[in-house]
């Protein structure tokens, strides 16, 4: 007579049991070791991503002070052309008319754009505006090079003005003197700025549109809009 016994799996004894569950805790143990790497890699990626964004950050709001008190003063007091301004070494930086646009269409538009009340909302909207310029709002590219090595480009432009009573004064805008801006005076009203009767002062108010990205990776990008009391 022949016995037929049953048959033995592995989970039937104690060496198998432990054989799975040694089995088991190491699989789990690789899943945690990939996603710590995983979460070590991602950070390490977030982290440079955000140190990146923080760099192109400083340069745009750079070059927006840049373009209020450096591109805006000298052409309003000196009557510096936009494409005369070239480069600036020391402060590693460019100012470059847009390739698109003709330079000297560009230089006169600004020059208007600087004593005209207005702004470009006035043309999208309306269609026609004593306020020089086009939607585009860009007037120049300001390309800068970070101390990393980054190349940064802030595409530019004066997208409203509301005329003052500000003007050039005996200094000629040569520097940041009180002359080179001529006040009326608040009893008189006597002075380039203004024509006789008790005159305040109203200062300009430029608006100023900038978006600044990173030339290798335009995902890296940044948008001010400020204003500019002159």
């Amino acid at each position: 007579m022949r016995y037929i016994g049953k048959r033995s799996t592995l989970l039937d004894n104690e060496d198998g049991i432990a054989l799975v569950t040694a089995l088991m805790l190491g699989f789990f143990g690789m899943l945690m070791v990939a996603a710590l790497l995983f979460m070590v890699k991602s950070g390490t990626w977030m982290s440079g991503s955000q140190q990146r964004k923080q760099t192109i950050v400083a340069a745009a709001h750079g070059a927006n002070n840049f373009f209020m008190q450096e591109v805006i003063r000298r052409c309003l007091l000196d009557g510096a052309t936009l494409s005369a301004l070239g480069g600036y070494p020391r402060l590693r930086l460019g100012v470059v008319i847009p390739a698109d646009k003709d330079q000297t269409t560009v230089d006169e538009d600004f020059a208007n754009k600087l004593t005209t009340t207005g702004g470009v909302d006035d043309i999208a909207l309306t269609g026609a505006s004593d306020w020089p310029g086009d939607p585009d709002s860009r007037d120049i590219d300001i390309i800068f090079t970070t101390a990393q090595g980054i190349d940064i480009a802030a595409r530019t432009g004066l997208v409203r003005t509301s005329k003052g009573n500000s003007q050039p004064g005996p200094g000629g805008g040569e520097g940041p003197d009180d002359d080179d801006l001529e006040l009326p005076d608040p009893v008189s009203g006597r002075g380039k700025g203004g024509g006789g009767g008790e005159v305040p002062h109203f200062p300009h108010l430029f608006q100023v549109s900038l978006d600044g990205q990173n030339v290798n990776n335009r995902i890296e990008q940044v948008r001010f809009s400020s204003m500019y009391v002159f």
